[in-house]
């Protein structure tokens, strides 16, 4: 089970993501810096937010506390915004 809660971040640093974790399109991609986000497919499936402030949390980083909930939400808010123009 993937279980992100004990990480700082839903991201994680691997040193050689195509040597370590096969990749899964469904449930995470990897950026070209090297770290493995997990897709909101995958964190629907796995059913809670984990209160790490994933980037593409479902759930409105409900358990995520205060004031990061809220920078993390008006983030989410900026992003989409620009993506529509």
């Amino acid at each position: 089970r993937n279980d992100c809660s004990k990480h700082k971040y839903s991201t994680i640093q691997i040193p050689n993501p195509q040597k370590s974790i096969p990749k899964l399109q469904d449930d995470y991609y990897i950026l070209p810096n090297g770290l493995l986000v997990f897709t909101a497919s995958y964190l629907l499936r796995r059913g809670y937010c984990c209160g790490n402030g994933c980037l593409n949390c479902p759930y409105d980083y409900i358990k995520v506390p205060e004031p990061r909930r809220t920078e993390l939400l008006l983030k989410r808010t900026h992003d989409e915004s620009r993506e529509k123009r």
